[in-house]
């Protein structure tokens, strides 16, 4: 079990939020503790309800009431849940892709987003752009026969904020790689750095796999590609001409798509679970379910009669038919000291 420095457990009792790392690897929990030999396995899924939005780890409450003397004892382990948006942003929970259009002072390019493998960096961008953060700001930094980058709302290639106002893990363990002219990547300062900037490729760069996160690539306006590689630039490789995004439209949101199924899931299931209510009551309140077992109970009932009564004549029958043979039996015994048959 992990101990209570490793997961952070509220006082209030609330579900952690934090070891964010477990949402992607699941197997590091109690890693290190199977390998000391000490750990003691639990199948938590035995002691839970199995639940849609079940997380990989506990609330860590049980960890921190050992450790802790303002908190009451638990003993039990119990699994946190993912909130809505976190169930939405698995890798491959979402299927569905996305489509949005760039506008730019040179054109439109439309792009294809893969919500399937990065997921964060989908969600990041379209809400991004949803909120009209990407609203005029300029792409800052253009090298030909490489890349165009932008989303910086400062304009430097320093700022930059994600969705969540804070930077978000990389999404590379999937099979996405920069194996082409117009693949749209996360721009990022490092390892999990990920915030508002983004790059579209004008070739094949796959030196960039692992260590950029791929989340969609142009599917319409490689004209206006061409267009942007061939601007000019000044020694910075900063566009002498500011190329703008003047805004980015989603035309299709999967996780729109998602959230709609799921309310169509639910509905479903609420109008079965109220069907089957209403069929074992009345309209005035009264439970059906003790007429129904009355019913059930006298239909078994009157079989069992009957097998009553066939009991009753197989057992007269075989009676009747023993009878006979009985007495001639007993009068055969009665003369056995005479020989004269013999």
């Amino acid at each position: 079990v992990k101990s209570a420095s490793d997961i952070y457990a509220p006082l209030s009792g609330q579900v952690i939020e934090s070891n964010k790392s477990l949402l992607e690897n699941p197997g590091l929990i109690n890693k290190g503790a199977e390998s000391s030999g000490w750990i003691c396995k639990v199948k938590i899924a035995d002691i839970q309800e199995v639940l849609y939005n079940l997380a990989p780890y506990t609330t860590g409450l049980a960890a921190a009431s050992f450790t802790s003397t303002s908190l009451t004892p638990v003993t039990s382990l119990e699994r946190a849940l993912y909130n809505d948006e976190d169930y939405m942003l698995i890798p491959k929970k979402i299927k569905t892709k996305g489509y949005a259009r760039i506008q730019t002072n040179l054109g439109n390019i439309n792009v294809e987003l893969n919500a399937k493998w990065a997921p964060k960096a989908v969600y990041n961008f379209i809400m991004l752009a949803k909120r009209g953060d990407y609203k005029n700001v300029i792409f800052h930094k253009n090298i030909k026969n490489f890349m165009i980058q932008g989303g910086d709302p400062t304009g430097t290639g320093r700022g930059g904020k994600s969705f969540w106002g804070h930077d978000f893990n990389d999404e590379i363990q999937g099979p996405l790689s920069h194996n082409e002219r117009g693949i749209l990547s996360m721009a990022n300062k490092g390892k999990n750095t990920n915030s508002s900037q983004f790059f579209i490729t004008y070739k094949e760069t796959k030196s960039l796999d692992r260590k950029h996160t791929v989340f969609g690539k142009v599917v319409g306006g490689m004209d206006t590609l061409d267009k942007m590689e061939n601007s000019p630039v000044d020694s910075s490789n900063k566009p002498i001409s500011d190329i703008i995004i003047a805004d980015i439209i989603v035309f299709i949101d999967p996780f729109e798509e998602f959230k709609r199924t799921q309310l169509l899931e639910e509905q479903k299931q609420k109008s079965i679970n109220y069907k089957e209510d209403h069929n074992t009551t009345t309209w005035t309140g009264k439970s059906l379910i003790i007429n129904k077992n009355i019913q059930q109970n006298s239909i078994v009932g009157k079989y069992l009669k009957q097998n009553n009564l066939i009991n009753k004549i197989d057992k007269e029958t075989t009676e009747a038919i023993n009878k006979p043979i009985a007495s001639e039996l007993q009068k055969k015994r009665g003369k056995f000291g005479n020989f004269d048959n013999w």
